[in-house]
């Protein structure tokens, strides 16, 4: 979160830790990352690339400091196009999946037209697609998808879908090794790594 109080609590208590995701304290600390702006400012350009003239992105709750590096990307790379985009307001990433499906149900009408969409997680492509399904839409064909992936599951079932993989396991190692050498050397240094995106092969 943006101003999370467990980390605040922790900087309070002079306790070791590192967080996976960043926050906007005043007071740094080390912190781990995915770069949530280059994946959306990519995904919005691999979406134009392949002939999409709007494109829609679901974000996570604002109170995530992620919900604004995704909005960051994804307004920059939409400007840049000058694609038409919707980001809608009344779901989240977070959300049902019947929600989900019910917006990408009424998204993608005439009055609509979004043929690219932008999914921060497998869940979420998921819930559109099978909405989209029951419409008779094909992936690849009557719309796009750009899908931020932590396993290479979705891309073998269907190598139709664009995945980005964000790896989860390396993210871990690096959380675990930067605490260690803090534990142990005493480390002042605070380290904030962001991992880039990785497209799969």
């Amino acid at each position: 979160r943006n101003f999370d109080a467990r980390a605040k609590y922790l900087l309070e208590q002079d306790f070791p830790f590192v967080s996976h995701g960043r926050t906007d304290l005043s007071q740094s600390h080390h912190s781990v990352d995915f770069d949530n702006e280059a994946f959306a400012y990519q995904a919005v350009h691999r979406l134009a690339q392949k002939g999409c003239r709007k494109v829609a992105i679901l974000l996570p709750d604002p109170h995530f400091t992620f919900h604004q590096h995704l909005r960051y990307g994804f307004m920059r790379a939409v400007s840049e196009r000058g694609l038409d985009y919707s980001i809608p307001e009344n779901i989240c990433l977070e959300s049902e999946t019947m929600l989900i499906e019910q917006w990408a149900e009424q998204s993608t009408g005439p009055e609509n037209g979004i043929d690219g969409f932008v999914c921060p997680g497998e869940a979420s492509y998921l819930a559109i697609s099978t909405s989209l399904r029951n419409q008779k839409w094909q992936v690849g064909e009557d719309f796009h998808a750009v899908v931020k992936c932590n396993t290479p599951v979705l891309n073998k079932l269907d190598p139709r879908i664009d995945c980005i993989f964000e790896d989860i396991a390396a993210a871990g190692q690096s959380m675990g090794e930067i605490l260690l050498s803090h534990l142990r050397e005493k480390q002042t240094d605070i380290r904030h790594v962001v991992m880039d995106p990785q497209a799969f092969e």
